[in-house]
């Protein structure tokens, strides 16, 4: 799970550019696959869970204008694909619920088409970033539809959310499958007791000051049971 991709940040999220193609080009070097979001899912649901050790999703939140700029020639360059998690009633403003990046640039809607076009998967982080555990059940359907509408009419036809905060509740997931979202991603490397089935699907979140040791520790070691796990869990709510 990335944010930004960028020099000079104060956003403890922000990678930049040289750490974020050593890490994509030490995946690919090790034998992962990246694959898109829609492809990991379908193969949870046809029961192929030994497939997910050597298959990785490449997920950015909010939708920053360096995606366009610094993230999508690098991902271009190694034919990686990507999903990006916008969020749809805030395209072209700047960033305002992250002290860290108030003043860095989300894409607009011509620059999300323009990624589009060049094969980048859309998903939600809903309309405002809003923290959906904390809003009533009229505001949590209201981010959920309207970016639900957004996405469609940006021509994608598969419809992932991300929450925003990493929150949830089991009212707000009940909201999302209501919603028509195929799945949700969380900001937790556990599937957490409760979950449903696609709709807490787990992420590792990179920093910024991670160097490549930290990052080869979080996936060498742990990847292989990391998805093991993964493919465990899921299937024990199929059943």
């Amino acid at each position: 799970m990335y944010h930004s991709i960028a020099e000079g940040s104060e956003d403890p999220y922000t990678v930049p550019p040289n750490k974020f193609e050593e890490q994509l080009s030490w995946l690919i070097e090790r034998g992962f696959e990246a694959v898109s979001l829609a492809t990991i899912v379908n193969l949870l649901k046809i029961g192929e869970y030994k497939s997910l050790r050597t298959k990785i999703v490449f997920t950015f939140d909010d939708g920053y204008k360096d995606f366009l700029t610094t993230a999508l020639p690098i991902l271009l360059h190694y034919k990686v694909p990507a999903t990006v998690f916008i969020v749809a009633g805030m395209l072209g403003d700047k960033v305002s619920w992250n002290s860290h990046s108030k003043h860095a640039q989300l894409m607009s809607e011509d620059e999300i088409r323009h990624i589009k076009a060049q094969g980048v998967s859309l998903g939600s982080h809903t309309m405002t970033h809003s923290n959906l555990a904390k809003v009533d059940e009229k505001k949590v359907y209201q981010e959920l539809v309207d970016s639900h509408i957004t996405l469609r009419d940006l021509g994608e036809s598969f419809y992932a959310l991300s929450y925003p905060w990493g929150q949830w509740t089991n009212q707000v997931l009940n909201a999302v499958k209501v919603a028509g979202y195929e799945c949700a991603v969380t900001a937790s490397r556990k599937m957490p007791l409760g979950a449903t089935e696609y709709y807490c699907l787990p992420r590792v979140g990179i920093k910024g000051d991670m160097n490549l040791k930290s990052f080869q520790t979080l996936f060498d070691g742990s990847a292989i049971e990391f998805a093991r796990k993964v493919g465990r869990v899921v299937k024990n709510f199929l059943q």
